[in-house]
């Protein structure tokens, strides 16, 4: 891990995360759904959140979409591929992006596709919230 890069995802709550994404601000609507696909337990919920903003027109925001859908996978092993999907082809014609929706699907490959097929695949692990690069 690039430790000049590493920014900690704060944990917030539902709450925190909906006033967040119906402020219109791009920045708060990307901490917010960098939040909730990274630290919650409802991967179904986190998705849904994602899905809303695959239209944004904030690149800033659709990253995080992208990247969120990534966490989710990675974390949980799940992503409803009947939606997560087409978003994510929607999102990848966006050029200035595009590397971040391969990893997502790399990702998906990965942790979903292959523990749903039976492979023993071991999922990640988050940093606690105070965590920091040595």
């Amino acid at each position: 891990m690039n430790e000049e890069n590493y920014n900690a995802i704060p944990k917030r709550t539902r709450d925190s995360v909906l006033s967040s994404l119906s402020s219109g601000s791009p920045d708060e609507i990307h901490d917010a759904l960098l939040s909730a696909a990274y630290w919650e337990d409802d991967w179904r919920w986190a998705q849904q959140q994602m899905l809303k903003f695959v239209d944004h027109d904030s690149i800033k925001v659709a990253w995080a979409v992208a990247l969120g859908l990534g966490y989710i996978a990675v974390f949980h092993g799940e992503v409803d591929e009947g939606l997560g999907l087409p978003a994510l082809a929607q999102l990848k014609k966006r050029s200035e992006i595009q590397a971040v929706v391969e990893e997502t699907e790399e990702e998906i490959e990965h942790f979903v596709r292959r523990q749903k097929a039976g492979e023993d695949i071991s999922l990640g692990q988050r940093l606690p919230e105070d965590w920091q690069p040595p």
